[in-house]
């Protein structure tokens, strides 16, 4: 995969705009991958397709590392003797939401698949 700065190097060149207005367009592109990503992640949508440059979606392998790495930290907050009973509700509740919705994608991420390949 390329860096984002090729991709803001090819909208420059794509929009002829002048080299010295690098920045600007930076701030305009990065806000817009981030507008991308974070409806990715949010779990508003499993994929998101951007017109002109394709669809987005989040792999089961990620998804799957994501769902481990939460069951990893709610077990280890479980046993902490660090924190306070009040802290640790906190960040159970915060893993829990998390792990809650990569459940969710993932449920959804199966359904599609298994239409895709006719499982269903």
């Amino acid at each position: 995969m390329k860096s984002i700065d090729s991709a803001i190097r090819k909208t420059i060149n794509d929009l002829n705009i002048s080299p010295d207005k690098e920045e600007q367009v930076k701030k305009v592109v990065m806000e817009y991958w981030e507008t991308i990503y974070l409806k990715v992640i949010s779990g508003e949508f499993t994929a998101v397709s951007v017109r002109g440059v394709g669809t987005f979606v989040l792999s089961r392998y990620k998804l799957n590392k994501l769902i481990r790495n939460q069951i990893r930290k709610i077990k280890r907050i479980k046993k902490s003797k660090k924190f306070t009973e009040e802290t640790k509700a906190k960040w159970l509740e915060h893993y829990y939401e998390k792990l809650r919705l990569a459940l969710k994608q993932r449920n959804e991420i199966a359904i599609e698949y298994a239409k895709t390949f006719g499982n269903i």
